[in-house]
């Protein structure tokens, strides 16, 4: 439900705009995570496990996990770690990340929303001038001043349109 209505929310914006036709970036993916499972992904990913086993153990894309990943480095859920996504050693885990995840067990006890605040809806124009600023070299920063938008909405915009075959 809370997804459901994140979305009215957001889509009801971009109908007041136009009529134009609705891009949903990273609509083959599922945002809706259950708790626990993002508080083993945390515990794994402190651990050291590579992100590609991650992603088997969950039977999901790597590139979604990716998106996990994002979202939790971004909320501070988890550490940035000297050697990224791959396999490596366990990182301590300092005391404000583990208040946070705390909190993360208050707030959603249930389900866990990935990028709950974030706007996936675009207008089909807007994606198409995005392909063209992203390979006239235009960094993420200064097309998100170009569109308004948010730099979390325009990387994973970036994801969605590698992924399609649609920028490089």
């Amino acid at each position: 439900m809370i997804i459901a209505d994140a979305a009215v929310r957001q889509l009801s914006k971009h109908l007041v705009k136009s009529r134009r036709e609705i891009y949903i970036v990273l609509d083959e993916f599922d945002l809706e995570w259950r708790t626990p499972d993002i508080l083993q992904f945390q515990e794994w990913w402190h651990k050291g496990f590579s992100l590609e086993w991650i992603a088997s153990y969950f039977d999901r894309d790597i590139d979604e996990l990716a998106i996990v990943a994002i979202d939790q480095a971004r909320r501070g859920y988890i550490c940035i770690r000297p050697y990224g996504i791959m396999k490596g050693y366990e990182i301590p885990i300092d005391p404000n990340t583990r208040k946070r995840i705390g909190q993360l067990k208050k707030w959603y006890p249930e389900k866990y929303i990935l990028f709950e605040n974030v706007d996936f809806y675009w207008d089909q124009r807007d994606v198409l001038l995005f392909d063209r600023l992203w390979e006239n070299g235009r960094s993420i920063k200064n097309i998100a001043a170009h569109f308004d938008r948010d730099e979390d909405e325009i990387a994973l915009l970036v994801i969605d349109r590698a992924r399609k075959g649609r920028i490089s």
